[in-house]
């Protein structure tokens, strides 16, 4: 039986906070895909929280083996939050005013105007690719832990991977697969967080 360094409920937070992530980013695509802009941004925005939260708490109860990819991906992770929350902001911009009373050819100078002031490429290109970077260094992490299973590492480097894709591309379909997948290894992980025995007992 493993031991846990924090109590049930502490545990059980973690696991709130790991669970709800990948819904908050699956109900933000949702919502930005049936045209709620500032709710999908507001959702997105707690997503990337509530990942940053989740991440650096499962590193804590990482064993030493496994702690330093835990603290690495976690950092990553953070990082790439801040930079995914700038992106929505520009992007929840655009969709605005694509959505209101501008013409195609308005938003095609706008994207050239911040295209060549730069302004792009210094919100996109700094940490563009260190969220999904984080979740594979956790999986790493996730993969020596000895509370968890190591298939819930492949399913969420195979989450991470399909979700950057599906950012790049973009492609809806792979989106919420991505998202179902991320979905899955987070619930696993919070039930062996769960399952994991508190030290005071």
């Amino acid at each position: 039986m493993m031991y846990s360094p924090i109590s049930k409920f502490g545990r059980s937070v973690i696991s709130l906070y790991l669970f709800a992530a990948p819904l908050l980013l699956t109900a933000a695509d949702v919502l930005h895909y049936y045209h709620h802009f500032i709710l999908s941004t507001l959702a997105f925005k707690m997503s990337l929280v509530t990942y940053v939260i989740g991440s650096f708490g499962l590193a804590y109860l990482f064993e030493k083996k496994a702690l330093y990819y835990g603290l690495a991906g976690a950092g990553l992770v953070t990082l790439g939050a801040i930079t995914f929350s700038a992106i929505s902001t520009v992007d929840l911009f655009q969709d605005m005013l694509s959505h209101g009373h501008f013409k195609d050819e308005d938003m095609l100078h706008l994207k050239n105007v911040m295209g060549t002031s730069k302004i792009l490429k210094t919100i996109y290109l700094p940490s563009m690719y260190a969220f999904p970077l984080g979740l594979l260094v956790l999986s790493i992490g996730i993969y020596k832990a000895q509370f968890t299973r190591h298939y819930i590492a492949i399913l969420l480097c195979a989450g991470a991977l399909l979700h950057t894709i599906a950012r790049i591309l973009p492609n809806f379909q792979f989106l919420f697969l991505s998202e179902a997948i991320l979905t899955v290894a987070s619930l696993m992980t919070g039930i062996y967080i769960l399952r994991y025995e508190n030290l005071d007992k």
